[in-house]
């Protein structure tokens, strides 16, 4: 499936997933999106949220640098 259906589809324009399929979508997005993104490629929808143990830690180790900010603050 071409990005501009997909798009279509879940009536976003296609800048907004091509942003996202190059991780340069910096806003929020729903859980829904990815659910219905899921759907309509008929893939498991964990395959968006399963990490790696490298992802893991580095989110992990953000994680506490925000911590340490905000306690700081």
């Amino acid at each position: 499936m071409e990005q501009d259906e997909l798009a279509t589809k879940l009536n976003v324009e296609e800048k907004i997933l091509v942003g996202m399929e190059q991780d340069r979508y910096r806003r929020k997005f729903s859980l829904g999106i990815l659910l219905e993104i899921a759907e309509i490629l008929k893939i498991d929808p964990s395959f968006f949220l399963t990490f790696t143990e490298f992802e893991k830690k580095l989110w992990y180790e953000n994680l506490e640098i925000v911590d340490d900010v905000s306690l700081s603050s």
